[in-house]
């Protein structure tokens, strides 16, 4: 039994200096900024094309990207929202975009403060904020309705981590394997992804600068705010817009669902994708959803300007 322990820890020792290396050599390859960021890290600002702004002049999209991921996210997205009159911020979390160090020491009180920052800056220049998340992104964006819901118009949630799908986790749970890594994998705190990226479009698998690397605390900074969120649809009085995806393998669709049916908000849609992966704003139907946004902000009516 001794030995056995002893050639386990051994394993997951290795394991974890491969990891190591791995992102050493990642990390030299990636031409980073002089501020330390990726090079497609950058946050950008789209204002409202004034061809087609009209009312929706007065209204602010807050851009927020998914787990390893950054504002470059949006930049299909960004530019068609822009077209239609939409003033475009999209950000960068905290932690995202950096080193893996900064990566894993990243916590959600600091993305929800950048969230809320960004949103007061909006709020004063635009009558209407509304947010518009990715995956991760949605699961935090939910927490900050939960907290700050005087300064936002709306939300429109890409499919958003409500829960985490089993799809591509073998024998047990995703959860399951999180819990095992943290009691029997002490030396392996970050993990290499395995997987493309989940699109059906073959160009958008993958990505050049794409973090591929997992550190265990932002796994375990995700299922906590999805035990966060858990009664969360009851107290989102918002109007809201879920854009679920039906060949999603990274979050749960019935989850997705069942949370849209608790919304009690008075204007809400869920919108199902039967021909996208997870990377809704960058797989097949991502003009679909921009046009979908843009009839849902307008069905709830636009302010008296």
């Amino acid at each position: 039994m001794i030995v056995g322990l002893a050639l386990w820890l051994l394993g997951d020792f290795a394991y974890s200096r491969y990891v190591h290396y791995r992102i050493r050599k990642w990390e030299q390859q990636v031409p980073w900024t002089s501020a330390g960021y990726a090079p497609d890290a950058e946050e950008y600002t789209l204002l409202a094309e004034d061809s087609a702004a009209g009312t929706n002049a007065h209204t602010a999209l807050l851009l927020v990207h998914g787990f390893s991921d950054s504002p470059q996210l949006f930049r299909k997205m960004a530019p068609d929202l822009s077209a239609r009159g939409y003033a475009c911020r999209a950000i960068l979390l905290p932690g995202f975009g950096q080193t893996v160090q900064a990566y894993a020491a990243a916590h959600p009180s600091e993305w929800i403060a950048k969230i809320d920052r960004e949103v007061n800056e909006l709020r004063q220049q635009y009558t209407q904020v509304w947010i518009v998340a990715h995956s991760l992104g949605g699961a935090i964006s939910i927490r900050y309705a939960q907290q700050y819901p005087e300064g936002l118009s709306g939300m429109i949630l890409l499919a958003p981590a409500i829960a985490v799908s089993d799809a591509r986790s073998p024998l047990f749970s995703t959860r399951f394997w999180h819990e095992f890594s943290k009691y029997c994998l002490p030396f392996s705190r970050i993990s290499c992804t395995p997987f493309h990226m989940d699109a059906l479009d073959p160009a958008e698998q993958e990505r050049e600068h794409r973090n591929v690397f997992t550190p265990r605390s932002i796994v375990e900074h995700t299922f906590q705010l999805i035990d966060a969120n858990r009664q969360a649809a009851s107290k989102i009085r918002v109007p809201t817009l879920v854009v679920s995806a039906t060949r999603d393998q990274v979050v749960d669709n019935a989850a997705m669902e069942n949370f849209y049916g608790q919304l009690k908000g008075t204007s809400k849609k869920l919108l199902r994708l039967d021909n996208c992966g997870h990377m809704i704003p960058v797989d097949l139907q991502w003009k679909e959803v921009c046009q979908e946004i843009d009839e849902f902000i307008d069905s709830v009516g636009k302010a008296d300007y």
